[in-house]
């Protein structure tokens, strides 16, 4: 199997130099890409992948095109449902690959009533909420706190 870069999964990391990070990228190979048991697998801590990842942009390219194995590993394994049958796997392959022949989820909203939000606030509503935005209150009814409430409407 090649990667995006045409090499294939079974070459060697030589150009990595650094033996650690061979090994380690040898154990993520072998684990598909997970972290974890890639690091149990070779002694070492995850923060020093983690570390490489930061530091070394040729280790981070390296890590990137296993990871390119693990997505073909898991396209493979989905191909393997669809040709048994799984309909849960076919729809989910067609909404990803095939909205543009309609497979694809869509929220409809049917607004009911004739509701035109621009003209069915008073406009001393509208001058209220204005300036208790240019005030820094973000829009809030200032009269439903009695402590922000302006003096004219505790007067009321």
């Amino acid at each position: 199997m090649e990667d995006k870069k045409g090499k294939t999964e079974n070459s060697d990391f030589g150009h990595i130099g650094h033996p650690q990070k061979q090994a380690l990228l040898r154990a993520l190979r072998q684990t598909l890409g997970i972290v974890s048991p890639a690091c149990e697998a070779v002694g070492m801590p995850r923060s020093t992948h983690y570390h490489w990842l930061k530091t070394d942009p040729v280790y981070r390219e390296a890590v990137e095109n296993v990871m390119e194995i693990q997505i073909d590993f898991v396209e493979s394994a989905l191909m393997k449902q669809i040709r048994d049958g799984n309909i849960a796997g076919c729809i989910f392959y067609l909404k990803c690959k095939a909205k543009n022949r309609g497979y694809v989820e869509r929220t409809e909203i049917k607004q009911i009533g004739d509701i035109d939000p621009m003209t069915d606030i008073p406009d001393d509503e509208v001058e209220k909420i204005a300036r208790s935005v240019l005030n820094g209150e973000g829009g809030k009814d200032s009269s439903a706190d009695p402590d922000k409430a302006s003096d004219t409407q505790k007067s009321e």
